[in-house]
């Protein structure tokens, strides 16, 4: 009897280790496949770890919609013509205070993944991206509203927290500039100023620049002559020392800052076609010469912005005119002529049958404002 369950051991032993190997392909098995899916979305140390298979291919670009408590993030640079629209989306960010969110939407909200509350992503923080279960690589991208690159840090230590631009009319720009300290070591802040950034448009002249209101507290000064690039730093006054910024409750320095500075007399803005639109349409068509002889073809000539520059840009229009030259020039006698106005808000220029139109120096749009031009050919 003790002999049969001595021999019955191997053969137990053998049983159980075939079960074992069983279920760890099993186990693979669920994991390579479709299953794959199904594994949960986790903190990564490498935001570009991938798989190799999914609907979507290439690497994704995350970028916040604002730099602070932004309501979606956009994600771009996939490839996802082989995903369902309604296809899970996820994207997993660390915010500024260091916890995680995961953001949920899908490929056809890819330009919005809502983020509600809204959330501070991190600049340096790691992302991860999945579309329908499967990870992409991914990166992170700093949003840049219009003008953050007009005005920015100059030295380590500090960080600007709001830019709130004003622009009183076409040849005027404000901005108000508030800085923080990032660090309890006591930091003496400064600004850039990039000229040639919108809306200054490439203006290197330091006397057209202004310290508004703060002008004992701060000043204006040239940075890099051979960039063109400015400065904003405070200053030492008998009664007040404005120059350092500190998070130290103990010292005697602020932590942060404010101060106001504006451009007086902008250079014409130059044009910038993906700001604007513009629509000709025809508006009159002599059929034959009136009662005194004249003969005229007419257009509107709508030039309008689309909505996105906040800043002043300037425009160019053209007309090509040869259809209502040679309407106006089938009828005989008499000469041909071409009205368009040249004004503070626009100028006119006619070569061969081409008229151009331009911003003059109170024509310059911003946002959806529009300026309307009739232009027109006329037998006289």
């Amino acid at each position: 009897m003790s002999r049969s369950r001595t021999a019955a051991v191997p053969r137990l032993r053998a049983v159980v280790a075939a079960l074992l190997l069983l279920a760890v392909v099993a186990l693979a098995a669920g994991t390579s496949g479709a299953s794959a899916a199904a594994l949960p979305l986790e903190p990564v140390a490498r935001p570009w770890a991938t798989t190799s298979t999914g609907c979507a291919t290439g690497t994704a670009v995350v970028t916040p919609a604002t730099a602070r408590d932004a309501h979606s993030v956009a994600v771009g640079g996939l490839d996802v013509s082989r995903c369902s629209r309604t296809a899970r989306l996820e994207v997993w960010v660390v915010a500024a205070d260091g916890t995680t969110r995961t953001l949920v939407g899908t490929v056809e909200g890819r330009a919005a993944v809502p983020a509600s509350p809204p959330v501070t992503v991190a600049p340096d923080g790691a992302v991860v991206v999945r579309v329908d279960g499967w990870v992409r690589p991914a990166t992170l991208a700093r949003p840049v509203a219009p003008g953050d690159e007009a005005v920015v840090e100059a030295v380590p230590g500090i960080e600007i927290t709001g830019r709130r631009w004003t622009l009183p009319d076409d040849r005027q720009a404000c901005v108000t500039v508030t800085v923080r300290a990032t660090t309890v070591q006591p930091v003496e802040w400064a600004l850039e100023v990039n000229p040639q950034a919108a809306p200054w448009y490439g203006d290197t002249q330091l006397d057209h620049y202004v310290i508004e209101a703060d002008s004992a507290t701060a000043r204006m000064l040239r940075d890099h002559p051979s960039r063109g690039r400015l400065q904003v730093r405070g200053q030492w006054q008998s009664w007040g020392e404005f120059a350092h910024l500190s998070l130290d409750p103990a010292d005697a320095y602020p932590s942060e800052r404010t101060v106001t500075f504006c451009n007086r007399n902008l250079p014409l803005q130059p044009a910038v076609p993906s700001a604007y639109d513009v629509t000709v349409t025809q508006t009159r068509w002599d059929a034959r010469p009136g009662p005194n002889g004249d003969v005229q073809v007419c257009y509107a000539v709508l030039v309008r912005g689309n909505g996105t520059s906040p800043f002043n840009v300037g425009w160019t229009a053209s007309v090509d005119l040869s259809a209502a030259v040679a309407h106006v020039r089938s009828f005989s006698g008499g000469t041909y002529r071409v009205r368009a106005p040249s004004d503070a808000e626009r100028t006119s220029v006619v070569s061969g049958t081409v008229l151009t139109l331009r911003n003059a120096e109170y024509g310059a749009l911003k946002n959806t404002e529009s300026l309307t031009t009739t232009v027109c050919v006329t037998r006289w």
